[in-house]
């Protein structure tokens, strides 16, 4: 499904902002609760200046069209070292939402973008509103041990089709981290803007050796659990 996102506000001290999706109709495979906190901020249409993503200086990334007015007003955060393709072992912890206290362990994998990519099943080429990401990927991490609002459809965590990856790291950051959004419908990259569904962002926010580590919360505006992760590197390419 499709939709334009309307309004955005900050909540909750800061840490993520909750955006207000008008919609006519939704499909979704789980129910928001008041434990839900807000989002981690999604494009909107208002146009305003924000950084670019610096976790890759090989490439340059495009600026992100707009975000929440509070975003472009935040604190830098530290520089995070960027992340590298290859194997990681990824944990997340709920914190909040129906399975609060869990902790979920899988495989994620990325590999590098391009703009030529192709989708092997159905012969499109990639095109990316925002400039190609910098990575594409997939994971097998059961998201239900930890309440996560993903769904595993369109596309499922798992898919390694690069126009309709299960994993996206986008060429942007929000509030000065990188991202990698897992699950939702926002990965399909061919031109057009998905806002709805289900779906999680990993916000990277720090790193200790081979490990990067951060936060988790929902991406779509589908809701339930959010917390913290841990990805470590364990095998290069």
């Amino acid at each position: 499904m499709r939709a334009r996102e309307r309004s955005g506000r900050s909540v909750r001290g800061g840490s993520f902002y909750r955006v207000v999706t008008c919609l006519g109709a939704l499909s979704c495979c789980s129910k928001q609760t008041d434990a839900t906190p807000a989002p981690l901020a999604r494009p909107t249409d208002t146009s305003r200046d924000v950084a670019t993503a610096s976790a890759v200086p090989a490439k340059v990334a495009k600026p992100l069209a707009s975000l929440p007015n509070d975003t472009a007003h935040a604190a830098a955060p530290p520089e995070v070292p960027p992340l590298r393709p290859g194997a990681y072992r990824l944990t997340l912890v709920a914190e909040r939402g129906s399975h609060k206290r869990a902790s979920a362990e899988g495989q994620l994998t990325l590999v590098p973008a391009s703009a030529s990519d192709k989708s092997p099943i159905t012969g499109e080429v990639a095109q990316d509103i925002y400039g190609p990401p910098w990575f594409y990927g997939w994971t097998n991490l059961d998201f239900r041990r930890v309440g996560a609002p993903v769904c595993y459809v369109s596309p499922s965590p798992a898919s390694r089709d690069p126009v309709r990856p299960g994993v996206l790291m986008p060429a942007i950051n929000f509030r000065g981290h990188p991202l990698v959004v897992i699950g939702a419908q926002w990965n399909v990259r061919d031109g057009s803007r998905h806002v709805d569904g289900c779906g999680i962002a990993l916000s990277i926010e720090g790193s200790t050796g081979s490990c990067l580590h951060g936060s988790w919360d929902r991406w779509g505006i589908v809701g339930d659990g959010s917390g913290t992760f841990r990805a470590c590197l364990t095998a290069a390419p």
